[in-house]
């Protein structure tokens, strides 16, 4: 079952925070503080143009998508971007129903277009595949 969370999900949320950054291409890249994480969590949910939405079964909440919605600065259109996107790699399979939940999501605040970020290829070919087309690229570099 797809829902959105609530502060009740914040524990949880911090932990596949956690899991994401030290099992993805960010670790090593971005130090985890799990008050700042909690901080960003509180933020979404209270945000009337935010949302987390999770995936929740008998074994509890397995994926999550955080997104926000704002007004592009050059053309003032609605958007909807990603926060972050994770599921744990055992509960695979269905990231997609959480996609397009927050696609609907998206819609119904008026998005005419949701960007994805895309931390390696593999999730980029699956964004291809789902027709994203891929705009811009990001690096990063310690300072």
């Amino acid at each position: 079952m797809i829902r959105r969370a609530t502060p009740d999900d914040t524990g949880r949320l911090i932990e596949m925070g956690q899991r994401f950054v030290a099992e993805t291409e960010y670790a090593g890249m971005i130090v985890v503080r799990p008050e700042r994480l909690a901080a960003t969590i509180a933020g979404v949910l209270a945000h009337p143009d935010g949302v987390i939405l999770v995936s929740d079964t008998e074994g509890g909440v397995s994926g999550m998508i955080a997104m926000l919605v704002y007004d592009h600065p050059y053309s003032g259109e609605r958007m909807a971007f990603e926060v972050v996107w994770w599921v744990d790699p055992e509960a695979r399979g269905g990231g997609v129903r959480l996609l397009k939940a927050a696609e609907q999501w998206a819609r119904e605040r008026g998005s005419i277009a949701m960007q994805m970020v895309a931390p390696n290829e593999q999730v980029g070919a699956l964004y291809r595949r789902l027709g994203y087309s891929p705009v811009e690229t990001s690096f990063q570099r310690s300072l």
